[in-house]
């Protein structure tokens, strides 16, 4: 008999549902969209009380275009359809410098804002996010238009990746460096443009490029940023370089990044094969999960030292006064935001920690996930049901700062979501107890 029973798994898909009805997206439906120029409002304080702004990141964009179109495939309401439409022309109208790169930000009205230094396309993370939401959309609705621009967007990026002007903003990669998250983010949106492409005709030649390439971004996930100790690393030397043996960004590791990773590698099966195998997913994703759960105050932290021990310790600014790296925005990052409680993060941890345990029908999965999803669910939700309070210290309490970008926006809570809907639907299915 399985562990995770059809009733246990049709309750939880309740709760879930329930969850993400009433408590996460009418906010979006009833206060992002813009009317009057397009595409959604983001710039949104952390407890959904204000609109700080107008202007709009391109990221955001493509990730509700990504969302709008699942929440259509999801329902079937024809509303969230116009909504995919809506932001889909804001995005033809003001996302694209020509074919192959987007602009990072713009005004309301679609004119694009450089940034600090000038610079218009300050980060490629932009086109990744822009061809998820072209795949879904051009999947979904069979628009040859989304998919030819999603094609072209994403061999820019992948030309980008091999020479080494893959930009990383807000958080550039130091030079010499390659960053575990560039190789995520270039798998996550060519898998779901490899499953848009793969059954239309004539597209045999994208098709294939795109699942060579998400195959090369899977494996280098797997091969070069492993670690003996469970979690992913985030950055590693591209040549040995012994000065820098203490910088802080070399040792550390990244909690969520690592479970969205896991989570990714698992969905992948089906095409690209057991790249890791699934006993190997779960030995990484419980050492993650033991080495980043907070036992004082409860929930995962940010980020760990790859070293075992007390993070109040090994994470002190004084332990790390000779990096060769001090003063990086990265190395003042991991020492300033380790044991903050992030929306993101607690979100894909359900979501991988639940596909394993249907995997696995393992007791300590299925364990892992109802702490974190009690956590979770009693920690982040605005009280008036406004969205959710994302950023929080590491005892919970509310933070008014940034994380990355000055936005919130519909992602990684609903994508965690609809994954979590559709793995419990199936299970109570194929177990009709």
């Amino acid at each position: 008999m399985k562990l995770l029973t059809a009733s246990w798994c049709s309750g939880e898909s309740r709760r879930i549902h329930e969850h993400l009805f009433q408590g996460i997206l009418p906010f979006w439906r009833d206060h992002g969209p813009d009317w009057e120029h397009g595409g959604l409002f983001t710039a949104f304080d952390n407890r959904s009380s204000s609109l700080r702004s107008h202007d709009k990141f391109i990221w955001s964009q493509g990730r509700a275009l990504w969302l709008f179109v699942q929440l259509y495939r999801f329902t079937g309401d024809a509303a969230w359809k116009t909504l995919a439409d809506h932001v889909y022309e804001f995005i033809l109208f003001a996302a694209f410098d020509g074919p192959e790169r987007c602009y990072f930000q713009v005004a309301a009205d679609g004119e694009p804002i450089p940034d600090a230094d000038g610079n218009l396309f300050p980060s490629t993370y932009v086109d990744c996010f822009v061809v998820l939401g072209l795949a879904a959309h051009g999947a979904l609705l069979s628009c040859e238009n989304s998919l030819s621009r999603a094609v072209a967007l994403f061999r820019s990026i992948h030309r980008r990746l091999r020479e080494g002007s893959f930009q990383t903003a807000p958080y550039p990669v130091p030079p010499g460096m390659d960053a575990h998250g560039v190789h995520m983010m270039v798998a996550l949106c060519g898998t779901e443009l490899y499953h848009a492409l793969a059954t239309k005709p004539g597209r045999g030649a994208d098709s294939a490029f795109v699942r060579e390439v998400v195959a090369g971004e899977l494996t280098a996930i797997a091969k070069d940023f492993g670690t003996p100790s469970g979690p992913f690393r985030e950055f590693r030397l591209l040549v040995p370089d012994s000065s820098m043996s203490k910088a802080l960004i070399l040792d550390y590791h990244n909690p969520g990044h690592t479970l969205e990773s896991v989570g990714l590698l698992l969905q992948s099966r089906t095409i690209w094969g057991e790249i890791v195998p699934t006993k190997q997913l779960m030995a990484i994703t419980l050492a993650t999960l033991t080495r980043a759960w907070d036992g004082v105050a409860g929930g995962l932290f940010t980020f760990v030292p790859a070293e075992v021990g007390d993070p109040d310790t090994l994470f002190a600014p004084s332990t790390h006064a000779a990096d060769p790296l001090d003063g990086h925005i990265m190395t003042t990052k991991i020492l300033g935001d380790w044991s903050l409680k992030l929306w993101w993060v607690h979100a894909e941890a359900m979501y991988t920690v639940l596909a394993l345990a249907i995997e696995t029908d393992d007791p300590a999965l299925l364990q892992w996930y109802e702490r974190i999803r009690s956590y979770t669910l009693e920690t982040f939700p605005h009280p008036e049901g406004t969205e959710w309070i994302q950023i929080r210290d590491r005892w919970g309490v509310p933070l008014d700062t940034v994380v990355a970008l000055p936005v919130k926006d519909p992602f990684h809570i609903p994508r965690s979501f609809l994954g979590l809907l559709a793995m419990l639907d199936r299970s109570s299915l194929s177990d009709p107890e």
